[in-house]
């Protein structure tokens, strides 16, 4: 899209349209609208913070598997998540085993 503020400026970028936009029509006369400060183009949303949690994880582990393997977990997950029920698994399995 291609707007035209003055004899033949072109305004070809984000930029360049923000700043026509300063200016308004209002009850038919153009207005010059005052700039706004960096602290009012803040939006203000916090982010969903129900999705907060106390401890976050922020490792990923990737594996490789075969589809009967993954298909033999899923169903020993009964209707659990994948991802939880193989953490659950893991970490029990190294609840048993000793620390070296």
């Amino acid at each position: 899209m291609e707007l035209r503020l003055k004899k033949d400026k072109i305004m070809n970028n984000d930029s360049d349209f923000d700043l026509a936009m300063q200016k308004i029509w209002t009850n038919g006369a153009l207005v010059s609208e005052k700039r706004k400060s960096d602290d009012s183009l803040k939006h203000g949303s916090t982010g969903n913070t129900n999705a907060s949690k106390e401890v976050t994880k922020s490792s990923v582990l990737t594996m490789r598997c075969t589809p009967s393997e993954k298909a033999k977990w899923v169903n020993a997950a009964k209707g659990q998540k994948l991802a939880e029920w193989v953490t659950e698994a893991l970490n029990n399995e190294a609840e048993k085993r000793p620390h070296k």
